[in-house]
């Protein structure tokens, strides 16, 4: 699961390694467990102050996603529905290459 912003490079202190007009930057979980709703709740909010901060050096906020993270999920998950909590997957279902159909029957 990713969550990505940008902002105008004018907002953050002058680097030589920025080269461009806006700096966008990804924050990205791999997991294990499928435990979608739980990493949206707490990645997108770690995205939206890591570039509050104006400082991407300053990885303090990234590693406290990382330990909070890694105790998701831990003797919590009792039944396989609770892993598509916050999932929507009514885009899924009208991709129109995706036959609902044959999961009725």
């Amino acid at each position: 699961m990713s969550c990505y912003r940008q902002i105008p490079a004018s907002q953050l202190a002058q680097e030589d390694s920025i080269s461009r007009t806006f700096v966008q930057k990804a924050v990205v979980v791999l997991s294990k467990l499928p435990l979608y709703g739980e990493l949206r709740a707490k990645l997108q909010p770690t995205t939206v102050a890591l570039f509050e901060q104006r400082n991407f050096k300053d990885t303090k906020i990234l590693s406290d996603l990382y330990h909070q993270v890694n105790t998701f999920g831990k003797g919590r998950v009792k039944e396989y529905s609770e892993f598509f909590t916050g999932l929507d997957l009514k885009p899924a279902v009208l991709l129109p290459q995706f036959n609902v159909r044959p999961l009725l029957s």
